[in-house]
């Protein structure tokens, strides 16, 4: 059975009404792209200096990801702090663990855009 295209509302308040209504199994997804809103409010402002190439590869990072770059760095010190569920290492540091996508550059010049 052929699923039905989403449609494509103009206001909130029709996308609301729809929902509300429609049976959502009839109609196809597979084009949707995730979102991620941002609801709690930024009331602080950091300034941090990064060098250029670092700073060039998060912006092409965020906008391959579709997101604003400083959205993306907000996101990757959230799930920085997310993933400090290791002990500190014996050696003394924060117990950082980075996951796929995310490596401690060997060189500082020597930066590339984030897989």
């Amino acid at each position: 059975m052929s699923k039905e295209k989403f449609p494509e509302f103009k206001t909130d308040a029709e996308a609301e009404r729809f929902v509300a209504t429609a049976d959502l199994s009839e109609y196809d997804f597979s084009d949707m792209k995730p979102m991620r809103f941002e609801l709690r409010r930024k009331d602080k402002t950091v300034s941090l200096r990064l060098p250029e190439p670092l700073l060039d590869a998060v912006r092409q990072r965020a906008e391959r990801d579709g997101m604003p770059y400083q959205r993306f760095i907000r996101m990757a010190v959230e799930r920085a702090l997310h993933e400090v569920n290791t002990p500190p290492p014996k050696g003394g540091g924060f117990g950082l663990r980075l996951k796929a996508g995310f490596s401690r550059p060997r060189e500082p010049t020597g930066y590339t855009t984030l897989k």
